[in-house]
């Protein structure tokens, strides 16, 4: 039987708690304007066992009036409202339902109103507002409320290709210099910044690591970083950095020992805008403290000027709930029910389990929502074990996430030391995550990488 997550250093598992501890590691960066949750007040989500969302499978808006409201609104105006939200923001019926606060007028037009209003504006002035071109695209639907329809007919890729890629790289990623890890240092973060001007749009189809020194690699993330203010605070050349501050960019892939290239399926491909800033964030692990370690690691790209359909992205499950007491085994499973705003489906290509050394097994199953308050038995994503940290590898996975699914990752561990590990970046700590490569990009203005990790309810067992 699972126990709720209980331990010295994670002992409330609320999201509010959890978005908090994301926040205290963050410092000021406005982490809450970043993630849109300025409306943290309590959202619980609901487990199998007790209930999970209706899902709405026509919502009969139009295209305009639907991205609206899954961009600014609905992270808390869900099929199941949450963060005290009074009512739903997902069907047409929604929209023309009688307003709590005055059955005189129409949720839409409540709607519109509060988006106006200067002294008490939704969305809260924490998250983005909707711009003029937005609230104009809600005032002329209401104007006539025509029932529309906004179906996105997504085809399933024929695979993805993990290893060497077909294409020929054009774009190397690389440091403006080697990086030397000070002896004296056990860990470190390091981070550096790759411009890239193009004429028109680009997009990433191929993605290869090229790691140099493996002696000190520990792993390697890559991320596209698009707020020009943000991007300037990283420099070309490898330098220290914060390793949670990259909870504010664009996550495009992680590399481990063992992982090799990836190469997206011909209907897929990673949006490259004109100018784009690219940032490696590199952890180094030097335990025996080794004088001379320098390392060059950086990636290769292929692009192409030829758009694709589809626009992939990355987010990640699991959690940052860890506590594995001293000299004992313990495990922790985590589930995450997949949000109305993805009525398009979750198109998983590949995903990537990671863990670190005190890790066992790790294992991501979906169980499919059949009715209201009834799911399928637990199905296979993505499975290690045992655990082996050394052979860390993208896995093909062809699978689609509906809104009411729910995606169950369990990790364990075995922890030899006399200390409890916990979650952490360095490498002494411990992780548990299941990096996902997806599309189409989920656009909510809430939405982050590290999304469904902080929206997971999460239990303990040995």
């Amino acid at each position: 039987m699972f126990r709720p997550v209980a331990s010295p250093f994670f002992h409330d598992s609320s999201p509010p708690q959890r978005a908090a501890r994301w926040l205290g590691a963050l410092g000021s960066l406005g982490l809450f304007a970043a993630l849109g949750l300025g409306c943290l007040g309590g959202c619980a989500q609901t487990r199998p066992e007790t209930g999970s969302a209706v899902v709405a499978d026509d919502r009969g808006l139009p295209c305009n009036v639907a991205d609206v409201l899954d961009r600014k609104c609905r992270a808390c105006h869900e099929r199941k409202p949450s963060f005290g939200a009074p009512m739903a923001l997902v069907t047409r019926d929604d929209l023309l339902a009688p307003l709590p606060s005055d059955p005189t007028r129409r949720v839409i037009d409540g709607a519109i109103a509060r988006a106006a209003d200067v002294s008490r504006p939704m969305p809260p002035p924490t998250l983005a507002l909707l711009t003029d071109q937005e609230k104009q695209a809600l005032q002329s639907w209401a104007a006539a409320a025509t029932p529309g329809a906004c179906a996105t007919q997504l085809v399933d890729a024929p695979g993805i290709a993990i290893g060497t890629p077909t294409c020929t790289p054009d774009l190397p990623l690389a440091p403006s210099q080697p990086y030397e890890m000070p002896a004296t240092r056990t860990n470190e973060y390091v981070c550096y910044r790759v411009d890239v001007d193009s004429a028109e749009p680009r997009q990433v189809v191929a993605m290869v690591p090229v790691p140099d020194n493996q002696t000190i690699l520990h792993h390697v993330l890559l991320f596209r970083v698009d707020d020009e203010t943000e991007a300037a605070k990283i420099g070309t050349k490898p330098a220290p950095c914060s390793a949670m501050r990259s909870m504010l960019w664009t996550f495009l892939y992680g590399w481990g020992p063992g992982t090799g290239g990836l190469e997206l399926p011909a209907n897929v491909g990673i949006n490259q805008p004109k100018k784009a800033h690219y940032v490696v964030q590199l952890h180094y692990n030097n335990p025996r403290h080794l004088g001379g370690q320098r390392d060059k690691t950086g990636f290769n790209f292929c692009t192409t000027d030829k758009l694709r359909p589809f626009e992939a992205d990355v987010m990640a499950f699991g959690t940052d709930q860890i506590y594995v007491p001293a000299k004992a085994a313990a495990s922790v499973t985590c589930d995450y029910t997949i949000p109305d705003t993805a009525a398009d489906g979750i198109h998983i290509l590949a995903m990537n389990p990671h863990m670190h050394g005190a890790g066992t097994a790790i294992e991501t199953n979906v169980l499919r929502k059949t009715g209201e308050d009834m799911f399928s038995a637990p199905a296979t994503l993505a499975k290690i074990d045992p655990w082996n940290y050394q052979d860390q590898q993208w896995q093909p996975v062809s699978e689609v996430l509906r809104p009411g699914d729910v995606v169950r990752q369990r990790c364990a561990f075995a922890n030899p030391t006399s200390r409890a590990i916990t979650f952490g970046e360095n490498t002494e700590d411990e992780m548990c995550f299941g990096f996902t490569l997806y599309y189409p990009r989920i656009k909510a203005s809430y939405w982050n990488w590290a999304y469904p990790t902080m929206k997971s309810l999460c239990t303990n067992g040995p």
